[in-house]
């Protein structure tokens, strides 16, 4: 992001990182309901298919390792973010 800014013309730039944590019952549906959506959204998962990235059984597993993991009583997850703020002369 940092590189993409300067490139761009873009001056004092300042980049931050932070996570955003999931743990009660309704973040571990929010998480959940993100990856199955995004990473395992038709079209993503037919990209990496055609791309040889992954196998339909490994997108299987990832999909049952998902379903597990949000029935846990200690399920957990959290998200890196990038942040940059930059100016333009």
């Amino acid at each position: 992001l940092k590189g993409v800014l300067i490139q761009a013309g873009f001056t004092n730039v300042q980049t931050t990182a932070s996570f955003e944590s999931f743990d009660g019952d309704s973040d571990i549906e929010s998480a959940y309901d993100f990856m199955i959506n995004y990473f395992l959204s038709p079209l993503e998962v037919q990209a990496d298919l055609d791309h040889g990235r992954v196998t339909q059984e490994q997108v299987d597993e990832m999909r049952r390792a998902l379903d597990d993991w949000k029935d846990l009583p200690g399920a957990f997850a959290a998200f890196a973010w990038g942040e940059a703020i930059a100016r333009k002369p």
